[in-house]
């Protein structure tokens, strides 16, 4: 593969093979922050997501680059040994008005399984159920995404959690099945990112890594999640 093109449109991002004329995408469907900030963070997390399965020796991109996007990029490709692709765009640096957010509020990425109704019962019990924030994602992993939006939302009913919300992904990506956690957990928190402002939180939970182990793919390895920490520190988000 020699050349790979992405384009956006909004909270839109679609990846074309130029050897094939094979298309990728992702988008946003239904109600979603419309703002600078909400379509900058999708541009980035999705050309992450969309890029990493694949090996061009040139990305095209109709839209800015951070500085820390391709320093990311360049960290998540040095992971598994492989060469970063040349990314022709321009230098994009992100300068946005982050809403004030409250230090007793917290949103959790929550995927309906044991591993979520742990961070839930932690936050409801340290900050009141009040100030959590239930988020999920839908059709991040195609396949069997679909079941679990079906767990998340019996489970906002039964545990009485009056704030949450569904993103929900039309998903045209490569990147799927268990190498998926390249960097799943990375997009789907970043993409949560203005939801959890709208509610004020000051966090976002993800699942933990007491199970980590060193052959992890990228976003399953604790010191690279405190990295992307690092990436959103960058970008003035809390």
């Amino acid at each position: 593969m020699k050349k790979l093109a992405v384009t956006q449109n909004g909270v839109s991002v679609v990846l074309e093979q130029d050897d094939s004329k094979k298309k990728e995408s992702l988008s946003i469907k239904g109600n979603y922050p419309d703002n600078a900030l909400s379509r900058f963070l999708f541009s980035q997390l999705a050309l992450v997501h969309l890029l990493i399965p694949h090996d061009p020796k040139t990305v095209q991109c109709d839209f800015g680059i951070s500085g820390q996007t391709r320093a990311l990029l360049k960290k998540m490709y040095g992971w598994e040994k492989r060469r970063l692709p040349k990314i022709e765009s321009p230098l994009f640096v992100p300068q946005f008005d982050i809403p004030r957010t409250n230090s007793g509020k917290v949103a959790i990425a929550y995927s309906g399984g044991k591993d979520s109704m742990w961070n839930l019962w932690w936050a409801s019990e340290k900050y009141g159920m009040e100030n959590v924030s239930l988020i999920h994602v839908k059709n991040l992993n195609p396949g069997q995404n679909s079941e679990e939006a079906k767990y998340a939302e019996r489970q906002f009913k039964e545990f009485g959690v009056k704030n949450h919300a569904i993103i929900e992904l039309s998903n045209g990506s490569q990147n799927n099945g268990f190498a998926v956690m390249r960097s799943r957990d990375m997009f789907l928190a970043g993409i949560s990112v203005p939801v959890a402002l709208v509610f004020g939180a000051s966090r976002i939970l993800i699942e933990g890594f007491a199970e980590e182990t060193d052959d992890e793919h990228f976003t399953g390895n604790s010191s690279n999640m405190r990295f992307f920490n690092g990436v959103l520190k960058a970008w003035h988000i809390p």
